[in-house]
């Protein structure tokens, strides 16, 4: 496992888990705040393998960087889709990040969503800058689909992996789907020249 891009990383919390299993784990967060945090957390921790990268998911610096390395074997969006303002083009762009199938392969690098399924927490807008109230799981699946993901799975999250957070009483799902072989390279690329 060489790369894994932890996407809307937060003070990073998933580097601890990410950085002991891939050889390079690129952490990308539009907050400067945030990425200090996270560079703490690095230090603090000893994760010398981590790049932390302030952007945005579909901003050139991060498809430049994972394509030098052939894409991302897994790219990881922990409750980060629904602060996006347009979820679907935000999953197109986790997708694009992905590494496409090698030779031989049906699928290439794993996109990984977990986030809310739909709630009525309403002060989470002002608490949390959260622009989407949770994701219906079919439209969350439709979402992957029409980013080219293949091998969909897609689960309700149990109680007991939720933190104690101001979200803790809000249902999470997690969407794991693979960049196919038809996805649409074009696309992608004309998405991040607009």
């Amino acid at each position: 496992r060489r790369l894994a891009v932890d996407a809307g990383t937060g003070d990073g919390p998933l580097l601890e888990v990410l950085a002991p299993v891939f050889e390079h784990v690129i952490a990308l967060d539009r907050s400067d705040a945030q990425l200090e945090l996270a560079a703490e957390r690095t230090r603090r921790r000893g994760l010398s393998n981590v790049e932390l990268v302030r952007g945005e998911i579909d901003g050139p610096e991060i498809f430049a960087l994972c394509s030098a390395r052939g894409g991302a074997d897994a790219v990881f969006a922990a409750r980060m889709l629904h602060h996006a303002p347009a979820p679907a083009k935000a999953v197109r762009a986790l997708a694009s990040l992905a590494r496409p199938p090698r030779e031989g392969e049906t699928a290439g690098g794993a996109v990984c969503i977990l986030d809310y399924e739909p709630h009525a927490e309403k002060e989470l807008r002002e608490q949390q800058a959260d622009l989407w109230l949770g994701f219906d799981p079919a439209d969350l699946r439709r979402f992957a689909e029409a980013a080219g993901l293949t091998g969909i799975t897609l689960r309700a999250l149990p109680s007991a992996w939720r933190g104690d957070g101001p979200d803790r009483t809000i249902a999470w799902q997690l969407l794991i789907g693979f960049r196919g072989a038809a996805f649409n390279e074009t696309h992608s690329k004309n998405q991040r020249t607009q």
